[in-house]
């Protein structure tokens, strides 16, 4: 998940940077918006045992068809960036009807659909812009196309996503808008160059995050910050030292831990959606 949410920040930035190219290449979307994506999601674009470029079909050539046991389970249509996804619905779910696909893919690189064509006319999965603010619920709904779980087609709970080793785990930006009262703390938490630190309370959490980020808020200049980071301790509840006489309010609600551990992400310009923190499963 954690890699999926690095490429599709990339993704994000490449179609800021280079709008008019991949509005006027198709070859150019896929290259450099869909082939990550799909990447990240396990489909190896380079072995046609799993990706079969071009596939043919008796009423035209899918850009790809992500194969399952040798078959067709998913077939996908690239449009360019802006390009007619709704035209090329149409075209899509003849080419998976005739050749029995059940799972049908158009996308222009921003924007994503994923239809389920084992019901009557076709069930819409999901529809989701790459570019949106929070673009973590885009990822959640991307890992309906996760390969190691084929061929199960569907996207992860609203916010909690399974990695392997069967911990939990939610970006920072979500477990803000889905957090619960009474909500045990964190284990751990993974910040974007690759750094964890273990936690043990939602105030932990909160010096994890400003510990992280302290170089970069001293780099920036954004410091103090507000009532939260502070020289003076005696005015900041529940201080804790970060370091060159800097300390921060710590005493909060676990609510409130978690909005000013966003606050200090985003007065660095890091999206917290890359920030992930993990959770021990409850038994």
């Amino acid at each position: 998940m954690e890699a999926l949410l690095d490429t599709i920040q990339k993704v994000r930035e490449r179609i800021q940077k280079h709008e008019r190219a991949l509005r006027a290449n198709e070859m150019l979307t896929r290259y450099a918006l869909v082939d990550p994506i799909l990447r990240a999601l396990g489909w190896d674009t380079e072995d046609p045992d799993v990706v079969e470029p071009e596939f043919r079909t008796e009423t035209g050539r899918p850009d790809y068809a992500l194969k399952h046991e040798g078959q067709p389970l998913v077939m996908v249509e690239v449009k360019s960036l802006g390009g007619n996804i709704e035209r090329a619905r149409e075209e899509g779910f003849r080419y998976c009807w005739r050749k029995k696909v059940p799972f049908y893919v158009i996308t222009d690189g921003r924007v994503w659909e994923l239809h389920d064509l084992r019901e009557m006319g076709g069930r819409e999965v999901f529809r989701i812009q790459l570019t949106d603010k929070d673009f973590g619920d885009a990822a959640r709904k991307l890992m309906a196309l996760w390969r190691p779980a084929m061929p199960t087609v569907e996207p992860m709970p609203p916010w909690i996503v399974r990695p392997p080793e069967g911990s939990l785990s939610v970006s920072l930006e979500s477990l803000w808008r889905q957090l619960k009262p009474g909500q045990r703390p964190p284990q751990s938490v993974r910040f974007p160059d690759g750094a964890v630190q273990q936690v043990d309370s939602w105030r932990g959490l909160l010096v994890a995050v400003a510990r992280w980020a302290f170089p970069r808020l001293q780099e920036l200049g954004r410091l103090p910050l507000g009532a939260l980071i502070g020289k003076d301790p005696s005015r900041l509840r529940g201080s804790v030292e970060l370091g060159g006489s800097w300390h921060i309010a710590t005493n909060f609600s676990a609510q409130a831990c978690v909005r000013n551990a966003i606050r200090i992400t985003r007065a660095i310009g890091v999206d917290p959606n890359r920030i992930h923190v993990k959770f021990v499963p409850e038994a």
